[in-house]
């Protein structure tokens, strides 16, 4: 009989665990309170049980168990390793203590430890209620607001000025299931995504990538990209500080996910360490692209209890994960996801949002419409193939919709497409129009420069000649959905 592990988690983000596990000859039991979750008709057993619950999850698993052996539980890509220690605890697995677990999964506990350590972190305070406007934290402003318990960039926050910070921790209150949330020092500097396997305490490393985040002041992941251009001895410095942060917390047996800060003046800062291997495609597809290596196989192995197999030589093949971005109205379809799949150097397209779906300018990760993965010669042109499978499968919207309509006229504050555009008289001389994208160097979100929009909105036969400001507009604020909703709506 196969051994069995249990995976917490059966959406799209856990689905690269089945292939490693059939590789290592390993049944699959998987827990999931979605009933239509992916992974379901592709395990050996599934449970039923919401994941948040892990007395729940652990009765699921005890009554489970006469009927096979569990002899490992992880997760991938979900904010549940807490599920994932109380239920090895129990069921005596390899893995890591809850308390210490828990250390990793509440964002106060996690500085706390982090400042007992002398690990480096942004000076923090934990919040249960509202403050007033005449409160000022004593690193000054900008803070950065979040909740203590969640994941996805929900409820986080940039405040500039005090006035903006008690609705700031309102928000983030709403997204706490303790009803905890934290005010931190803004730091400076690129950020990081890392991911580490942790051996009987050793923290193997699996994967240093550079991350590109927009949408202040909101943070909004668009992508990130293999391999990192920080110059090694930052690099060194980051896993450095990982290893630390990793022995603050107690963290041995599993995973550990790092979102890392560089400031040049203090050099690596860690933002935060989740006892999982990354999600957001990182774990499952593009470290496995850049490195020829699985770092699920040795997650798998190590919940197991068993010693690591040889795995390649690193490779480091460039790779450029990036997302599609919304605008406020009703999803239509995508125009042409075939050419988006086929486009050069495309890999894999993930469409998330549905048709009929309500879709908005993402404030957090899980409001994004989509991503897709790239892979080039060189990390330039790794990232000009993810930008042109994006551009030829651009998200089409039901035409003549009043939040659609408001928010291409440039009203309701939200971000444009084109940012630096913002406040310029546009008019409808695309001369004129061209001259000042050109002076000021205007990209989109998706970095593309006005011409190389026009170029796309050609090749999809949208007339450009005697268009009024309203379309001009439109094609700032929104991009290309933009200009292909006003020639829908005939602007």
């Amino acid at each position: 009989m196969n051994s069995q592990v249990l995976l917490i988690g059966g959406g799209l983000l856990q689905l690269p665990v089945l292939e490693q596990a059939r590789i290592l000859g390993v049944d699959v039991v998987c827990i999931d309170g979605n009933l239509r979750a992916p992974a379901r008709d592709r395990v050996a057993q599934f449970l039923h049980c919401d994941i948040k619950d892990k007395d729940a999850c652990l009765a699921a698993v005890k009554e489970f168990a006469p009927r096979g052996k569990i002899e490992g539980v992880l997760t991938v890509g979900t904010d549940f390793s807490t599920t994932v220690s109380w239920i090895a605890e129990h069921l005596n697995l390899p893995g890591t203590p809850y308390a210490n677990v828990l250390n990793a999964r509440n964002k106060g506990l996690m500085r706390q430890c982090f400042r007992d350590h002398g690990v480096s972190s942004p000076h923090f305070l934990v919040v249960q209620h509202e403050v007033d406007e005449s409160f000022v934290p004593a690193w000054g402003f900008p803070a950065v607001v979040k909740p203590a318990d969640n994941m996805g960039a929900r409820g986080v926050r940039l405040v500039s000025h005090r006035q903006e910070l008690p609705s700031a921790i309102r928000e983030a209150l709403l997204f706490s299931a303790t009803g905890t949330a934290l005010v931190e020092e803004y730091i400076p500097g690129p950020e990081f995504s890392v991911d580490a396997i942790l051996h009987d305490g050793k923290v193997i490393r699996c994967g240093l990538a550079d991350r590109t985040i927009a949408f202040a002041p909101h943070f909004v992941e668009l992508g990130h990209t293999f391999p990192s251009t920080a110059a090694d001895e930052v690099q060194e410095s980051i896993w450095l500080e990982l290893e630390k942060a990793v022995r603050a917390l107690g963290l041995r047996n599993g995973a550990a996910k790092g979102d890392v800060k560089y400031d040049p003046r203090r050099g690596a800062v860690i933002g935060e360490v989740a006892h999982r291997l990354s999600g957001g495609f990182m774990s499952g597809w593009t470290y496995p692209l850049t490195s020829g290596r699985s770092s699920i196989r040795w997650a798998l192995e190590t919940c197991l209890g068993r010693p690591l197999s040889p795995q390649p030589q690193e490779t480091f093949l460039p790779v450029a994960e990036r997302a599609w971005i919304g605008f406020p109205g009703l999803r239509k379809s995508t125009a042409d996801e075939a050419a988006g799949r086929q486009s050069e150097g495309v890999q894999d397209v993930f469409l998330l949002a549905q048709a009929g779906q309500n879709t908005v300018v993402p404030r957090n990760n899980v409001e994004k419409l989509g991503n897709l993965i790239a892979i080039g010669d060189t990390r330039a042109h790794a990232e000009s193939a993810a930008r042109q499978g994006l551009n030829r499968s651009p998200w089409l919207y039901q035409k003549s919709h009043g939040e659609t309509d408001l928010f291409l006229k440039g009203e309701g504050g939200h971000p444009w497409a084109f940012e630096k555009a913002r406040g310029r008289t546009i008019g409808s001389h695309v001369s004129s129009i061209r001259s000042q994208a050109q002076d000021q160097q205007w990209g989109d979100w998706y970095g593309n420069t006005f011409e190389e929009v026009l170029e796309v909105l050609d090749d999809r036969q949208v007339a450009l000649k005697s268009r009024s400001d309203r379309f001009w507009r439109a094609l700032l604020v929104g991009g290309i959905s933009g200009a292909l909703y006003a020639e829908d709506s005939q602007w």
